[in-house]
């Protein structure tokens, strides 16, 4: 086999081809695959620019309903007594804003950037209580 000319060529783009290198390895012990394989796959699926651009809508859409989340407590933090209640918001809005800094759209990182600075801006006037 070895000796057959192309017999490199046609291994090397089997390699080089994750679908392919998938099909040349075959499945692993017991009919299940090797996690490595599996790491490959889902590699190959996220590159695709569309189902990228699904991925980062959707991040786009969970910053969003997060900060949401955190909008509402922080306009309950801002009645009397309940100022406390923005030690909760400023962490909540900040992983929203990692979900918003992972997407392309700048939506979601503001809202949740806004929520972020109104946060701290009124735990500074409360004292940290009020």
């Amino acid at each position: 086999m070895a000796g057959q000319p192309g017999f490199h060529e046609a291994t090397e783009f089997q390699i080089k081809s994750r679908l392919s290198f998938e099909r040349f390895l075959g499945p692993g012990l017991d009919g299940v695959r090797p996690w490595f394989i599996c790491i490959m796959i889902a590699i190959h699926q996220l590159q695709s620019r569309r189902r990228w651009r699904m991925v980062a809508a959707m991040f786009n859409l969970v910053s969003l309903v997060i900060g949401f989340f955190a909008l509402g407590g922080a306009i309950l933090g801002f009645f009397p007594f309940f100022g406390w209640m923005n030690w909760a918001v400023v962490p909540v809005a900040l992983m929203g804003a990692a979900f918003g800094i992972l997407s392309r759209a700048d939506s979601g990182r503001r809202l949740n950037s806004f929520v972020l600075v109104v946060g701290i801006v009124r735990l500074i006037m409360g004292g940290g209580i009020f």
